[in-house]
């Protein structure tokens, strides 16, 4: 028969704290990580039901919307653009300085005691008497008497010309074109109003 020899090593309380593990690793539960959450979702994704009270493709959808908000539609940012470039040629079409057929711009209206300096093909009332005088130096009449300036013109005629921004202080001599193109744009519908009358009463 044969004989087992069996050895028996006793630790005292002090070494066995620092020789033995008393922790149990393989029992212990694996943590998860997100791309474990992605793996099984994919793996179960046939198995969740589209729709229901809970644990369904739409609950999924719905939470993730309340956390991140709607994803962007590509779409959407094409239409974005679009209109973006649609903005920008209008905002270029209205700053072209336009020009009335019979008064130049830069020229001087007066009717009934009112100038009006001529802006862009409009008539700009002006309302400051320094801004005459720098009217009138820009155009090389610095020396000229106001009478022999300005242009005497009709009530019939100053009505006829479309009606820009006033001219308060001088600095408003320097307002913007697509401002001045773009003042009370009512205007342009008092004017279309009866020639689009006048067409549809041919047809």
């Amino acid at each position: 028969m044969e004989t087992l020899n069996l050895t028996k090593t006793i630790y005292g309380a002090t070494k066995a704290q620092d020789s033995l593990d008393k922790e149990f690793v393989e029992f212990a539960p694996k943590p998860h990580t997100i791309d474990d959450l992605f793996n099984m979702y994919d793996l179960l994704f046939y198995d969740i039901i589209k729709e229901g009270k809970s644990n369904t493709h739409f609950n999924i959808v719905q939470e993730s919307i309340r956390h991140a908000g709607y994803p962007i539609n590509p779409k959407d940012l094409d239409i974005n653009e679009l209109q973006a470039q649609i903005q920008q040629i209008d905002d270029d079409i209205w700053s072209i300085e336009n020009e009335h057929p019979f008064f130049k711009n830069g020229s001087v209206l007066e009717n009934n005691g009112n100038q009006y300096y001529m802006h862009s093909g409009r008539r700009r009332q002006i309302n400051n008497r320094g801004a005459l005088q720098l009217i009138k130096r820009r155009s090389g009449k610095k020396g000229i008497p106001d009478d022999d300036f300005v242009i005497l013109v009709s009530q019939a005629c100053i009505e006829g010309i479309l009606v820009g921004p006033p001219i308060d202080e001088i600095k408003d001599l320097n307002v913007d074109l697509m401002e001045i193109n773009r003042f009370d744009d009512s205007q342009f519908e008092e004017i279309l109003n009866p020639i689009v009358t006048s067409i549809s009463g041919i047809y």
